[in-house]
C-alpha cells in the first residue's frame, strides 16, 4: 500500500504520520500517541513530503518514536556519507603517495603543509554542505559560542594530559620495534613552523568536525548506537593515518576512541578541537 508521509513538528517534539492522497497543506492529523480515551488532535504545518511503502509493523507507537530519532539525528543523505568517504579515502591515497612523513617525501614541507591544510578545509566544508541545519548549528556553536569558555580549557587541558598518558602506555604494549617513521613532516625553520601551526590548528577544527563530529552522528543514528558511532569515526580516522605505519594505526585508533567519548560527555566539540590543535602543535617542538 502507497501511504504519504507527512513530518511535521508540534513543539519541540518531530512526529511522523502517514495519510492517504490528497494533503491539504494544513492538515490536522489523529497522534499514535493519544491518550486512551482518544481525545486530541494534532494541528501541524506541512514541512515536507516523501511516498513510500508502508512500514514493516504498520504505524505504532515504537514505529513513531524511532523514525522521529532518526529524523532528528541524522546528519546528512547517505550519497552525502559516501562522498564524505570517497573524499577521505582520496586523502589517504594521496597520503601514501607522496609518502607524508617519512624522511623523503615527495613533496618539499611548504608544498605539503598547504596541501594538507587545503584538503581539512576542503572536507570540513564539504560536511557542512547540504547537512542536516541541527548539524550545522551543533557545529556553529562550537566555534563561536562564547558560553563556558573556561569550562571547554579545562576540559580540553584534561583531555591533553589523559592523551599525553594513553599514547606512551599504548606504544609501551605494542611493543619497541616496528614502529613507522613520522619524522618527516617536522618544520625546520620559522616559515615551515608557521604553516605548521596553521595545519595544526587546521586539524583540530576539521578533523574533529569531520570524525568526531559529522561521522559518529551519522553512524550513531544509522546503527541506533552511540558507542558504535564511536568506534567506527576511531577506525576510519586511524585508517586515514596508514600513511605512518600499522602499529601508529592502533594507536591513533585508540585516541579516536578517547577523542569520541569526549565528545559525547562534553556534547560538544571544543574542548576536542582546542585539546588536538595544541597537541598537533606540541609536536612540532
Amino acid at each position: 500500500m502507497r501511504v504519504l508521509w507527512l513530518r511535521c513538528r508540534v513543539g519541540d517534539h518531530a512526529i511522523a504520520a502517514a495519510i492517504r492522497h490528497p494533503v491539504p497543506h494544513s492538515v490536522g492529523v489523529k497522534s499514535p500517541l493519544h491518550k486512551q480515551s482518544g481525545q486530541g488532535r494534532i494541528v501541524g504545518q506541512v514541512c515536507s513530503t516523501r511516498a513510500t511503502d508502508w512500514p514493516p509493523g504498520g504505524i505504532n507507537r515504537r514505529n513513531i518514536a524511532r523514525m522521529s530519532l532518526q529524523d532528528r539525528h541524522k546528519v546528512a543523505p547517505p550519497w552525502h556519507t559516501a562522498c564524505v568517504l570517497a573524499l577521505l579515502t582520496g586523502i589517504a591515497t594521496f597520503a601514501s603517495y607522496v609518502k607524508l612523513g617519512s624522511s623523503r617525501p615527495r613533496l618539499d614541507h611548504v608544498a605539503l603543509f598547504v596541501l594538507v591544510t587545503a584538503s581539512e578545509w576542503a572536507i570540513f566544508a564539504f560536511c557542512l554542505w547540504r547537512s542536516a541545519p541541527d548539524f550545522q548549528l551543533y557545529i556553529r556553536r562550537s566555534l563561536r559560542d562564547g558560553h563556558s569558555p573556561i569550562s571547554d580549557i579545562l576540559a580540553a587541558l584534561m583531555l591533553s594530559a589523559v592523551t599525553l598518558v594513553v599514547v606512551p602506555v599504548t606504544m609501551h604494549l605494542l611493543g619497541k620495534s616496528g614502529w613507522g617513521s613520522v619524522q618527516g613532516m617536522q618544520p625546520r625553520d620559522e616559515r615551515e613552523i608557521a604553516l605548521w601551526i596553521v595545519m595544526a590548528i587546521s586539524a583540530g577544527v576539521c578533523e574533529e568536525t569531520v570524525y568526531r563530529g559529522y561521522l559518529q552522528q551519522q553512524f550513531s543514528a544509522w546503527t541506533q548506537s552511540t558507542s558504535l558511532g564511536v568506534v567506527i569515526q576511531a577506525v576510519l580516522f586511524s585508517l586515514v593515518h596508514a600513511y605512518q605505519g600499522p602499529k601508529y594505526v592502533l594507536v591513533i585508533f585508540v585516541v579516536g576512541c578517547l577523542y569520541g567519548v569526549a565528545a559525547v560527555r562534553r556534547r560538544g566539540l571544543r574542548a576536542n578541537m582546542i585539546a588536538h590543535a595544541c597537541l598537533d602543535i606540541a609536536a612540532a617542538f
